[in-house]
């Protein structure tokens, strides 16, 4: 089993007894990207929810001087076919998004309607470009968009975000476009963390952590695979590594109300959600992330640091 290709756009962790860990032959292992979602039919909170977003269709949007329904009909024609890039089995996303290949969360079809209709019920996902977790999730378990996917996918969500309104001071979202991006918000919270923080609340385990059959966590993230950067052997540069994007995702995520981004970021601590909820292994391709489990102590640890980060944030005592 190639572990690398699975380690998943979160943390791969679990605990050695070093490491204060729980050996467990039957950790949690549902489905899901763990997030502790709640998002519902108006909002919505990322990464793991799937609060509804409206499909697009209907009514001509008031101002957006775009018929409704065009923004659909560009992402079935050009985008979907893009995204499943059947030439390039590498770079399709389908790939991982239809069967949930690689933990990867369902958010897509074979089909383009099906797909469309699915990425509209997922939060996150289409809204404005500085705020769609498409656009800002980067090199993950998968390829990060090329950039022809990228400029299309850019130009069909400037497109919805038009029809929706999202883009005006009162649109369909009712209520005003935040002060900042999603792409601003992450860079800000990076600004936010502190490497004593990380100290004092012991994070440098996390890259020793053990799995229950493949090792420490820092043997298959020590360049930044999967989405979680875990040098055992750097903790200064892994520290300042969870900074930035995909990285700084692995603890934050960005609350949507109707398809928009609110101004604010919430707790997403992927670094143990993801081992509480580990699908069981892909049955066509056998492959897998390796089980773990994080420990009470260190979980506490992890949310410690989020909760101080997030805190220094909302005080506006971050970094310049």
């Amino acid at each position: 089993m190639n572990f690398k290709l699975w380690a998943v756009a979160s943390v791969a962790l679990s605990l050695s007894a070093g490491a204060g860990c729980i050996v467990s032959p039957n950790p949690v292992t549902s489905g899901g990207l763990g997030g502790d979602d709640t998002g519902g039919s108006n909002a919505s909170t990322g990464e793991g929810s799937t609060g509804t977003t409206g499909t697009g269709s209907g009514t001509t949007t008031a101002g957006s001087g775009l018929p409704s329904g065009a923004a659909r009909m560009f992402y079935i024609n050009t985008v979907h076919p893009l995204l499943v890039s059947a030439n390039d089995p590498a770079a399709s996303c389908t790939a991982c998004h239809v069967a949930g290949q690689s933990g990867a969360p369902m958010f897509m079809a074979d089909d383009a309607n099906t797909s469309y209709d699915m990425m509209d019920k997922y939060s996150g996902l289409i809204t404005k470009p500085a705020d769609s977790q498409l656009l800002l999730h980067g090199k993950h378990t998968g390829p990060a968009l090329s950039v022809v996917q990228k400029d299309n996918v850019t130009q069909w969500l400037t497109m919805e975000a038009q029809e929706r309104g999202l883009d005006m001071p009162t649109g369909t979202t009712g209520m005003m476009p935040p002060p900042i991006s999603v792409a601003d918000a992450f860079a800000q919270v990076g600004k936010c963390m502190v490497q004593t923080d990380w100290d004092a609340n012991n994070l440098d385990l996390l890259a020793k952590a053990q799995t229950f059959s493949t090792g420490p966590c820092g043997a298959c993230h020590s360049a930044g695979e999967g989405g979680m950067y875990l040098d055992v052997l750097d903790p200064t540069t892994t520290f300042t590594m969870q900074k930035g994007l995909p990285y700084v995702k692995r603890w934050f995520k960005a609350e949507y109300v109707n398809g928009a981004f609110t101004g604010k970021l919430l707790p997403n601590p992927r670094v143990y959600l993801k081992g509480d909820t580990l699908p069981p292994c892909d049955p066509k391709t056998e492959i897998c992330h390796p089980k773990y489990i994080l420990a009470p102590t260190l979980k506490t640890d992890v949310d410690n640091f989020i909760n101080l980060t997030l805190t220094r944030m909302n005080t506006n005592a971050c970094a310049p």
